[in-house]
């Protein structure tokens, strides 16, 4: 049940994200790099040591 709130967390949040971005006028384009960059961004913290 835990994993399926945090599914629909995210779900939740990258749907405000996409409408967002629609307001804004980011081309869908901008707003899949910018997801990119920010996945690459947590794996790079992930593997810093602390």
């Amino acid at each position: 049940m835990l994993k399926e709130q945090h599914l629909r967390r995210v779900e939740e949040a990258l749907t405000e994200a996409i409408h967002a971005a629609e307001i804004a006028g980011m081309p869908r384009s901008d707003l899949e790099m910018t997801l990119r960059v920010l996945l690459d961004m947590s794996e790079e913290q992930k593997s810093e040591p602390e």
